[in-house]
């Protein structure tokens, strides 16, 4: 009998906490993912900073680790010189500027055109940081290569 009783509690307490009342709903907000593509590789970009709104929510994260320790956390690209980078954002942003710092710490803009990335022409490792902006909010994004 205690058995009983303790599987109908037991069954009890399951249904009770099998789900979110229909009356409550979750929050879905997320910030665009994105990818940057070589030779038919998919590389997932490391998400840096964001602002995102979306209905009544909204999220952010202005602060956090190095651009250098996100770029760690990115399996890094090699790649010849000039070659080209294809990349791809969900949500398809309004802006996107890329800036690429090299190992000396100079930074530079770098040109987008038809979301393909053309990679310097000189032997060197390369942080690149993609922003872009939507009318919901501004996503920063880390990668880099190492151009051989």
């Amino acid at each position: 009998m205690r058995n009983f009783v303790l599987l109908i509690f037991f069954v009890c307490l399951m249904a009770g906490c099998s789900g979110i009342p229909k009356n409550i709903t979750a929050s879905t907000v997320s910030q665009p993912q994105g990818i940057v593509v070589m030779e038919s590789k998919e590389y997932p970009l490391v998400i840096n900073q964001f602002e995102w709104k979306e209905a009544n929510s909204e999220t952010k994260k202005l602060g956090g680790p190095s651009v250098y320790e996100l770029a760690e956390r990115f399996e890094t690209i090699e790649a010849e010189k000039g070659a080209i980078l294809k990349l791809q954002l969900e949500k398809n942003p309004y802006s996107i500027e890329i800036k690429q710092e090299d190992e000396k710490g100079s930074i530079s803009e770098v040109q987008l055109t038809e979301n393909e990335i053309t990679l310097p022409l000189e032997k060197g490792y390369f942080i690149y940081e993609i922003t872009a902006e939507w009318n919901e909010g501004t996503v920063s994004y880390i990668f880099d290569v190492n151009v051989n």
